[in-house]
């Protein structure tokens, strides 16, 4: 995405920077994972090589 400001203006593109920051990517990836494994049951699976989430 490519926005275009003017400095003398106010930025009309700040609540869709402040969602954009705001959105939770964590959520967003587990979702997707649920989404293909409804189509290809058990086809993500958690792993166990025991590298954990590094939050």
């Amino acid at each position: 995405m490519h926005t275009k400001a003017d400095v003398k203006t106010p930025n009309l593109y700040e609540a869709l920077y402040v969602r954009i920051l705001d959105f939770n990517f964590n959520d967003a990836i587990e979702a997707v994972k649920h989404y293909i494994n409804f189509h290809r049951p058990n086809w993500i699976e958690p792993c166990d090589c025991g590298n954990e989430d590094q939050d």
